[in-house]
């Protein structure tokens, strides 16, 4: 923000934008100090997002949960212990896939289809699910199935591909499912029969969480599932920032980048240039042109 407000040119029309622009950096840095200050009172049950989603890791006791969160998010606090119930309260960590970071949420395990009200609170605030379930013992379908009865009696429902939710009031999780402990014998028999009965329905990723199997596998699949894109910004006259993307989804315009920007770049944007594998470079594109993902764009006010 304070790079566009130092570029910004000079006249009338962006007086506006620029004093926003200044407000919006004066409100960034109160709400860093109140950040912080809250962090020793706040509930523990209430997870702030960060990253470009926030995923929520949940199955039955024991399918090996907290130990793919360790695995993946090394820095988070999991608690893996050999018995089940280790996790009594929702544990974060932030995931990285390529250049883009996730967040992922440790939840105590479902039984019985049996959810505490504040997960059911936690899961309808989420983008997405990674359901684990285990490959060495029990019957992952039947789990499934439990799991699926229990989130529907709290209005939740498991989103597999191309599925959608039509009903007023039912939050669709899109959810991909990690068949966790293939290092075990006979598991990956479980998951060949398992991905049979499903039918396509969701996207499964054969994983081991202790031994870090499939686990890039398991980002790729997160990304595409949550239907990501990242847009790269530049600043006429300099090279683009290819470090810290603008996180969106597919299908996203121009006009949605700026409004992400800013919401009066939206109301102020001309036109943009674009760089990517779909135009030339520097294409001159109007405001509801479709981006893609590694689109480099150059914002015109």
């Amino acid at each position: 923000i304070e790079e566009m407000l130092a570029i910004m040119p000079k006249h009338k029309g962006t007086d506006h934008l620029k004093a926003d622009l200044r407000a919006k950096i004066a409100k960034l840095q109160r709400e860093g100090i109140r950040k912080k200050q809250a962090k020793r009172t706040q509930n523990p049950y209430l997870v702030d997002k960060e990253g470009a989603a926030q995923v929520m890791l949940i199955g039955p006791p024991n399918s090996g949960k907290s130990q793919l969160l360790k695995t993946l998010c090394p820095s988070a606090q999991a608690v893996v212990e050999p018995y089940p119930y280790s996790t009594q309260k929702p544990v974060p960590g932030m995931m990285q896939h390529e250049n883009v970071s996730f967040q992922l949420i440790d939840m105590p395990p479902i039984v019985n289809g049996k959810l505490e009200w504040w997960q059911a609170e936690l899961l309808k605030l989420s983008d997405g699910a990674v359901l684990v379930l285990d490959m060495a013992e029990g019957g992952p379908l039947t789990e499934l199935e439990e799991i699926e009865d229990g989130l529907d009696h709290v209005n939740i429902k498991l989103l597999g591909h191309s599925e959608e939710v039509n009903e007023i009031g039912v939050k669709g999780l899109p959810t991909i499912i990690a068949a966790n402990k293939l290092d075990v014998a006979g598991a990956d028999e479980t998951l060949e029969i398992f991905v049979e009965l499903l039918e396509g329905r969701f996207e499964v990723v054969g994983i081991s969480a202790g031994t870090g199997k499939g686990l890039v596998l398991l980002g790729k699949a997160l990304f595409d599932r949550l239907e990501i894109i990242r847009i790269y910004t530049k600043i006429p006259g300099r090279d683009p920032d290819m470090h810290d993307p603008y996180v969106l989804t597919r299908g996203a315009t121009v006009m949605d980048l700026a409004t992400s920007v800013h919401k009066d770049f939206g109301e102020n944007l001309n036109f943009a240039r674009v760089w990517g594998k779909n135009t030339y470079d520097g294409q001159r594109v109007p405001r509801d042109y479709v981006l893609h993902d590694g689109d480099v764009v150059e914002l015109h006010i």
